[in-house]
């Protein structure tokens, strides 16, 4: 199981910039990857719950034990 844990800055406002984005997923989930985007809020304001969602994904993986 892959996974890949994205940021999501300002320059993924830009429609185009938006469109690649959108596309490279696209290709990676055909690929056997999960994504996991955070935004700029998040990863600036919020980094207990980027650590919870990217800690249960662990969990649900067998990576981590829960506890």
């Amino acid at each position: 199981m892959l996974l890949a844990i994205e940021y999501d800055g300002a320059e993924h406002l830009d429609p185009e910039r938006a469109r690649r984005d959108l596309e490279r997923q696209a290709v990676l989930t055909g690929l056997g990857w999960t994504i996991l985007r955070f935004d700029a809020r998040t990863v600036l304001h919020d980094q207990e719950h980027l650590v919870a969602v990217v800690r249960a994904e662990l969990i649900r993986r067998g990576v981590m034990i829960a506890g």
